[in-house]
């Protein structure tokens, strides 16, 4: 997997000598809230695992899905992912950023990077994401991104044991 090189930061293949640093990032109770996905406490265990399935998943000849981390500064700081690629069609967005880093302009370069990706490497059509309607700062950096907000979805994911609302976000490449 080759670096998407962005003015605000780089985006690479994971590797397992940034455990220390992902799970100092994701161990964030607000990350945790705003992603499907990832728990809290976050150990550096948990950041091993997730490492090795990503690394495993980016060397597929055939990929559903791709991770890179976010680097800055040398240290990685974040991740943004393509999920459910449908080759030469669609893909899912995914992402997550630590607090320290937020608010600066990151996250919209890293998605527009992976972006230039989707579309030059992978030939996608489309790409959509997912926000919870709780979580405004995640739609606005798909929207200085480029993405439009589609519609709200009720009650589409369930979160912590209740039913909350999604926004569809979507980018036509």
């Amino acid at each position: 997997m080759k670096p998407i090189v962005t003015k605000k930061c780089t985006l690479r293949a994971p590797s397992l000598r940034d455990v220390d640093a992902i799970a100092r990032y994701a161990h964030d109770k607000t990350i945790a809230r705003n992603t499907a996905a990832l728990p809290y406490p976050y150990t550096t265990q948990d950041a091993r695992t997730w490492i090795t399935r990503c690394q495993r998943r980016n060397r597929a000849a055939q990929p559903t899905g791709q991770t890179w981390l976010i680097e800055v500064g040398g240290e990685a700081v974040g991740a943004i992912s393509l999920m459910s690629i449908k080759s030469k069609h669609k893909a899912e967005l995914g992402y997550w950023l630590g607090k320290p880093f937020r608010g600066q302009g990151i996250m919209p370069a890293a998605i527009r990077g992976v972006l230039r990706y989707a579309k030059n490497t992978l030939h996608l059509q489309v790409v959509y994401a997912f926000t919870y309607t709780y979580n405004p700062s995640s739609g606005r950096a798909l929207q200085k991104a480029g993405f439009t907000k589609r519609g709200t979805l009720v009650q589409f994911s369930k979160k912590d044991g209740r039913y909350v609302d999604d926004i569809i976000y979507m980018r036509e490449l």
